[in-house]
């Protein structure tokens, strides 16, 4: 399994808000059973390391049962809750994978029902594996003590602790991830997921369906739209509603560029029911209308 990404990541420790009631977003909390954490999404990543106890992390569809020595990250933008099933420790730390502009006024959490600020979204670069990343706490005292130092160095609030923390997160990030089977597993897993997604769409390309039943297709493989169209997003740089446009347009070119068939049969032949949407949605890809498209390319045509 490809580990190159390992060697691109430069994680940087999310600095608190000025007015907020931590002094850092890394910290250790003992919780009693029946502890139940809101319901929220935050803006960053969140880094959670159970120490001891039992805790139920409900992510999106997925329950996850997180016992003593596992780990899980939360990616921005996903409503979740934690609650405490048997009592424990439970660290955890805020982060970005790499270096961006905090702006001004980005919230740390948004509980529910309130709607999120997508706008202050710090999502992972694309070169970070997609889906769910968790694993075994493989080394647990030296994991637990750079947690210590990088809270320390953290709530200290000092410019040059901040910057060295970098160091310290990079290390920590590193024993978790690097060779972690579980982890690699995952990787794996929305790979394959990712690839199976792109064969249904293309199965779809010249058949008439709208964003709905692109949706209940793709949820046939056993999730949730909003997490498959985030691997296949990670994994291919577009939604896969988008992905399914893009394939249209491109044999609506083929089919003006080598038939006589009118635009609205073109559509037909591409998926699109309703010539007038297809035009629109051709105009947006290419910059200029299906009639256009083929009139310009006659053009170029040698005569015989």
């Amino acid at each position: 399994m490809d580990r190159s990404w390992l060697n691109k990541i430069c994680p940087v420790p999310s600095p608190a808000p000025p007015d907020f009631t931590r002094k850092s977003l890394c910290g250790c909390e003992e919780h009693s059973r029946g502890w139940v954490e809101a319901r929220r999404v935050i803006y960053d990543h969140e880094l959670i390391l159970i120490e001891s106890g039992e805790f139920d992390l409900e992510c999106e569809d997925r329950l996850v049962k997180l016992e003593a020595l596992q780990f899980f990250i939360v990616p921005p933008g996903v409503w979740h809750s934690t609650s405490c099933r048997l009592p424990g420790r439970r660290h955890f730390l805020h982060f970005d994978w790499e270096w961006v502009r905090v702006r001004e006024g980005s919230p740390v959490m948004t509980f529910f029902p309130a709607h999120p600020q997508t706008d202050f979204l710090r999502r992972a670069p694309e070169r970070i594996p997609s889906g769910w990343i968790e694993g075994k706490i493989e080394e647990p005292e030296r994991v637990f003590a750079l947690l210590d130092r990088l809270r320390g160095m953290l709530d200290s609030r000092q410019s040059h602790e901040m910057i060295a923390a970098r160091g310290v997160l990079l290390e920590l990030l590193l024993r978790l991830l690097d060779e972690n089977p579980r982890v690699q597993q995952r990787v794996r897993h929305s790979e394959e997921l990712a690839y199976r997604m792109r064969a249904c769409l293309d199965r779809m390309v010249s058949t008439p369906s709208g964003e709905q039943a692109v949706c209940a297709a793709l949820e046939a493989l056993g999730f949730s739209y909003a997490h498959l169209s985030r691997v296949f997003r990670q994994q291919y740089g577009v939604t896969p509603v988008g992905y399914l446009h893009s394939m249209r347009i491109e044999r609506a070119k083929q089919l003006l560029k080598q038939t006589d068939l009118k635009v609205f049969a073109v559509a037909s032949s591409v998926g699109y029911a309703d010539s007038v949407y297809f035009s629109r949605l051709f105009k947006r890809h290419t910059g200029i209308s299906p009639a256009r498209f083929r009139s310009t390319r006659a053009s170029i045509l040698p005569e015989v």
